[in-house]
């Protein structure tokens, strides 16, 4: 007798069982019966659970001592309204981060705003982040707003801070110090209710000290004292 065995893994609410069948044929191909065995996989699913919960945080999985200890303490850096500036090489997760600071916060229940600061011209960048107002300047058809306003009770992430012109530097200063900002055009300062987290993949220190970046913003972040 011969048999093509075949295997399929099953997930139950109580039981996860691995099961094998095989038909049994008679010498001239007629099928004779059938058999099918199960085996238990309930402790290589709890084993990989457990290893998922060990080495995987939002998203991120490292088995990096170095790693595991900035996972360690990111809930508590979400807790707190500080600004946060994210600093690495690019494509190392700096956005994953942010999303992660967003989510354990007491703001994951409002938005994540993402302004790729590199992505726009100096002229449009400051519209993008604050909002224009009609006729505020040449081509400004329609009152739009910004992404501080899309932010309102949630957070704003400012990635590749370091193309950011210095002009702009200033306004956003404003914001990080006292929480309100104006949009182009439009006489009235409004009120920021938004967490601030910036990114780059660039040496602000050197920045600094070619006076490319103002020193503000490093001490904002905490990393100056």
């Amino acid at each position: 007798m011969t048999g093509k065995p075949k295997s399929s893994t099953r997930r139950t609410g109580k039981v996860s069982v691995s099961i094998n069948t095989c038909i049994l044929r008679g010498e001239n191909g007629e099928v004779l019966g059938g058999v099918e065995t199960l085996r238990d996989l309930s402790q290589f699913f709890q084993l990989r659970k457990k290893i998922s919960e060990k080495y995987s945080f939002h998203d991120m999985v490292s088995r990096n001592a170095a790693m595991r200890g900035i996972l360690d303490i990111l809930p508590d850096v979400a807790e707190s309204e500080a600004t946060v500036l994210l600093c690495g090489d690019s494509g190392t997760g700096k956005e994953l981060f942010a999303r992660a600071v967003h989510n354990l916060s007491h703001r994951n229940g409002g938005p994540l705003v993402v302004v790729n600061c590199g992505a726009f011209p100096e002229h449009l960048l400051e519209s993008e982040i604050f909002g224009v107002r009609r006729g505020a300047y040449t081509g400004a058809v329609e009152t739009r707003p910004g992404r501080m306003d899309m932010a309102q009770g949630g957070t704003l992430f400012l990635d590749e801070i370091g193309d950011l012109p210095l002009s702009l530097q200033v306004k956003l200063l404003r914001v990080l110090e006292n929480r309100e900002y104006q949009p182009l055009g439009d006489m009235q300062a409004k009120r920021a209710d938004v967490r601030f987290i910036a990114a780059t993949n660039r040496n602000l220190e050197t920045m600094v000290e070619e006076g490319s970046f103002r020193r503000r913003w490093m001490k904002r972040a905490g990393l100056q004292p």
